[in-house]
This record gives C-alpha cells, sequence and structure tokens, in this order.
C-alpha cells in the first residue's frame, strides 16, 4: 500500500502476534505479510495478543484505553497497532534484542489514575482501573517509562534490574502526582535539580528517578536508608512520626514520608548545611548524620 491503508485482522482461534520487525500478523489463520500501511486493527477476539518490537532500537509506547483495547506505536512510525478483545485487558510485548537498545513507554490516562502499578517482580505495567495491564515477561525492554499525563495520579513501583523513569505530569488537586516506592534493598536517594525530581537506588542497582511528582511514600522494609544533599546549601529535615517512621526533606522536594526503616544516614555533602532532625518517638537502630 501507500501508507495509509489499515489491516483489520479478527476471529482468532488464538493467541496472535504482530511482529513489527518482521512486518508480519499471525494466529489469523494463514501468516500474513504486510507493507505500507498506516493502522493494524487488531481484534484479539477475547485471546492472547504480543506485539513484537524490531532487532534495532526501539521506543515503544504503549496506551491502554481500557476495556481490553489500546494502541501500541514503535519509533513514532507506522503501522499503529489498536488492539481490541486482549485477554485480561493485558497487551504483552517483546522488545528483547541482545544487540539493541530499547525502551518501552506506558500512558496512562488524562484521568487521575490512583491505581497505577509498575512491578519489576511480575514483569508487568498496570495502568490500573480506567486503563490496562502491558506484560513485557515474553522480551524486557532495557528502560521503562510510565506518564502519568494530567490528573492527581498515585504510581507505585516494586523495582527491579530495569531502570523505571516515572513522569507524573501536570500535578492536578490538592497533592498532584504521588509515587510510592517498596525497597528490595539498602535504599539511597539524590534530589534532583528541580523539587519535583529526583531518584532512588536499591540494592545498589535498581533504579527508579521521577519528574513532576508531589508527594512521595517509601516503604523500606526494614532497609537502611541513606540520603544525599546537593553540593549547594542544603536544608534537610527529618520529622520523626514513630519508632521506624518519620518525613524526609530535601530543600523544595517533597516531604518522602517512610515506613519501616532500618538506619539512615544524611550526607549533605559540600556547601553550608542546615540538617534539621526533629527525634519526636523515632528509635532507630542507627542514625549518622
Amino acid at each position: 500500500g501507500d501508507d495509509d491503508d489499515t489491516l483489520s485482522a479478527f476471529n482468532n482461534a488464538g493467541a496472535a502476534t504482530v511482529n513489527l520487525g518482521l512486518r508480519t500478523v499471525a494466529g489469523y489463520g494463514a501468516l500474513i505479510n504486510y507493507t505500507g500501511l498506516q493502522t493494524i486493527a487488531a481484534n484479539a477476539s477475547g485471546q492472547s495478543l504480543t506485539v513484537v518490537a524490531t532487532a534495532d532500537n526501539d521506543t515503544l509506547v504503549v496506551t491502554p484505553f481500557g476495556g481490553n483495547a489500546g494502541t501500541v506505536q514503535n519509533n513514532g512510525a507506522d503501522p499503529v497497532v489498536n488492539y481490541t478483545n486482549v485477554a485480561a485487558n493485558t497487551l504483552h510485548v517483546n522488545l528483547n534484542s541482545a544487540t539493541s537498545d530499547d525502551l518501552l513507554v506506558v500512558n496512562a490516562t488524562p484521568a487521575a489514575d490512583v491505581d497505577i502499578v509498575v512491578d519489576e517482580t511480575t514483569s508487568t505495567i498496570d495502568t490500573g482501573t480506567l486503563g490496562g495491564i502491558v506484560d513485557y515477561s515474553p522480551g524486557a525492554p532495557d528502560a521503562i517509562t510510565v506518564n502519568g499525563l494530567q490528573g492527581s495520579d498515585t504510581v507505585t513501583v516494586t523495582p527491579g534490574a530495569i531502570p523505571v523513569f516515572v513522569d507524573g505530569g501536570d500535578p492536578i488537586g490538592l497533592v498532584g502526582d504521588t509515587l510510592a516506592l517498596n525497597a528490595i534493598g539498602a535504599a539511597e536517594f539524590a534530589p534532583g535539580p528541580e523539587g519535583d525530581e529526583g531518584g532512588f537506588r536499591f540494592g545498589g542497582t535498581a533504579l527508579v528517578s521521577y519528574d513532576h511528582i508531589e508527594a512521595l511514600n517509601l516503604d523500606l522494609d526494614g532497609n537502611t536508608f541513606d540520603v544525599s544533599g546537593t553540593n549547594a546549601d542544603d536544608d534537610i529535615k527529618v520529622l520523626g512520626t514513630g519508632a521506624t517512621s518519620y518525613w524526609l526533606s530535601v530543600n523544595d522536594s517533597p516531604a518522602i514520608v517512610v515506613i519501616n526503616s532500618d538506619a539512615l544516614t544524611v550526607d549533605g555533602l559540600h556547601g553550608d548545611d542546615d540538617i534539621d532532625i526533629d527525634v519526636r518517638d523515632l528509635a532507630l537502630p542507627g542514625l549518622t548524620v
């Protein structure tokens, strides 16, 4: 075709696959080879659907719409895959290529998505009740980006080997966007150049960074927490809220609401720093400044 045509695929009896690298559609009877398409409309008929990226560097963008439907686009190019009637409101994606650097981008909705979950232990990204699930277990990407878009969103991340970047989008309402983190090892935090930016590292390798986030929750699950300031003059505050729980802020970052903490270390780095610790009921195994 001339790149403005649509392929509609439906009535598959089992699992279906759209392979963007090989330019094939499988599972709808005989193998379909395509070229010059603008859109692939893949009706999974209640079965599993997998979208396979290419062997080159890919940025695969998935936007679940809810109701077992959504859209997929790779590298901003045609064809766009519009999927419907996938089993369990889940799209499976395969970005695994030993020779490429691949990014999986998952968009939430413009509404208040309060139940977005990124769980690297299950290789899934669930954009919640209004969206859908993206399962990357068929082939993991090298990095993950989750966009909350508009609305007061809550994104919960259980990190792993793949770095995760969360962009909360435009803050709406009194709180704005919340990032909740489940520690999988010793945790480290460093603020970003703006108050709503920063990053965490867990177990020395698992990275989670964020932008446009107005609230932070951290469950340390009994792990230690190392907090760094900047090389400028920092204002770092710790407010004890329980024996192993506290609020912590660095400069104009949102307060990190911490629970289940082991020892806490605060390093202001260079600069003339003000570190204010209001202990109250705090009884950590160790507190180092």
